[in-house]
């Protein structure tokens, strides 16, 4: 019997409905996903203390900024991808 991997996301302060599109995708490709949504800087501080994130989606336009997510991403013992997800306009590259 074959077992399912799951990918486990965090999102921070992801919101209209980018979140659930890349989820969607994911899913598509045949992937199971797991995410949870931290909506300020102290929920994403706790939840990425978690063992189980395989990576954070952090969106151009949220309220937590890319800086502040690859800071606490740095600060766990784990090397823990940022992704950051943009709309089709040019955005200034922040690294």
């Amino acid at each position: 019997m074959t077992q399912e991997t799951v990918t486990h996301l965090l999102v921070a302060a992801g919101g209209n409905g980018a979140t659930q599109r890349i989820i969607d995708e994911l899913q598509k490709d045949g992937m199971s996903v797991f995410a949870a949504t931290a909506d300020n800087r102290q929920e994403l501080a706790n939840l990425i203390k978690q063992p189980q994130w395989e990576g954070v989606i952090c969106f151009e336009d949220c309220r937590i900024s890319l800086p502040v997510v690859s800071d606490l991403a740095a600060q766990d013992s784990r090397i823990i991808p940022v992704i950051l997800a943009t709309s089709a306009d040019k955005v200034a590259d922040h690294l």
